[in-house]
């Protein structure tokens, strides 16, 4: 759930009958020097018990009470491209693939960064052209799906 740029709600069951409850977004504030009494970490809480209203959130781990991370975020889109520099190594292209900027989204978007990485890594492997990733670029694997349904002659119906 979002709220706004800043406020979310991520309810993630873990082990042992326990939940992690996040999130909130400072974007560009890397300052992790806070606690519990932060009152974004209060908002963070009622904002899940309004969610989810039968949430028992009177219960914090003693050894673990308050989890603190960067989620990198890029404007506008996630970055999953291969590296466009030629290196140094005597090979025509790089076969450096970065995925990165998914911020709050990570766990969502994951799965369809993985395809794309792979595509990416066998045409680095081949050592095909790499292209810029541009906004509104169709993905590797959106353009291999395509293919494969043309094969099957999916859009032959038309």
């Amino acid at each position: 759930m979002r709220k706004g740029r800043e406020m979310c709600c991520f309810i993630l069951p873990r082990n042992n009958k326990i939940l992690y409850v996040s999130g909130f977004a400072e974007p560009d504030n890397s300052n992790l020097n806070f606690d519990e009494t932060n009152p974004k970490i209060k908002i963070m809480v009622k904002n899940a018990k309004g969610f989810l209203g039968e949430l028992d959130l009177t219960y914090t781990d003693p050894a673990y009470p308050i989890a603190k991370g960067l989620c990198p975020a890029c404007k506008g889109d996630t970055h999953v491209e291969r590296e466009l520099h030629k290196p140094n190594t005597g090979k025509e292209y790089s076969s450096i693939v970065h995925s990165y900027g998914h911020a709050d989204a990570g766990w969502s978007l994951s799965f369809g960064s993985a395809l794309e990485v792979e595509s990416l890594m066998a045409r680095a492997i081949t050592q095909e052209k790499p292209e810029k990733q541009n906004k509104g670029a169709v993905s590797q694997v959106s353009a291999m799906q395509i293919c494969a349904f043309e094969k099957a002659g999916a859009f032959a119906k038309l």
